[in-house]
């Protein structure tokens, strides 16, 4: 199957790579397919080699993932689309600093574009939301309460379900939590 997957083309790539993701196993199948990452690939190609290595090694791919975690990635939607399908609960460290760096990265370009990348933004705060982790609790606040984006709404909710509270509902309570919740977040 690895050597089939070294002649990858947009003709029979993404069923191959169906095929890799559905039965395929081990170092040398991940690796394989982490190898049609490349930007030069075809973008079908690509899309599918994503998914056939969730499939494959969800937490291995989730770490393999970091160099496309970038606002100028053809690809952004359908990373962020795969790190949302694993498990919540098998969060690879490795991906955290990066999913918050991006959040930082797509905020700016909020700030210029209240329609910047709708979909990708809307896909980060799904992909924050599913984690849930401290670190990217802080930039999420940011990004609903500036309310500059069409995806300010989505990260509102994400908030909420983290928090259980929103500070366009009750915005008292919500400085007296996050008062004493943000040095606790922001420690090292």
């Amino acid at each position: 199957l690895a050597a089939f997957l070294k002649t990858c083309d947009a003709a029979f790539g993404p069923d191959l790579l169906n095929l890799a993701g559905a039965t395929a196993r081990g170092k040398v199948a991940f690796d394989a397919v982490a190898e049609l990452l490349d930007p030069k690939k075809p973008s079908e190609v690509r899309r599918a080699a994503l998914h056939a290595l969730r499939r494959i090694g969800p937490y291995r791919a989730q770490a393999r993932l970091i160099p496309l975690l970038r606002t100028d990635e053809a690809e952004l939607g359908s990373v962020l689309q795969v790190l949302c399908e694993s498990h919540p609960y098998r969060l690879n460290p490795a991906v955290v600093e990066p999913l918050r760096k991006l959040t930082e990265a797509m905020r700016r370009l909020h700030r210029l574009d209240r329609e910047a990348l709708p979909h990708q933004s809307y896909a980060l705060a799904e992909v924050l939301g599913h984690y849930g982790h401290p670190k990217f609790l802080p930039g999420l606040i940011e990004w609903a309460q500036s309310d500059d984006h069409v995806t300010a709404d989505q990260a509102t909710s994400t908030q909420r379900k983290w928090t259980g509270m929103c500070p366009r509902e009750d915005a008292h309570a919500w400085e007296r939590w996050w008062k004493k919740a943000k040095p606790l977040l922001e420690a090292k």
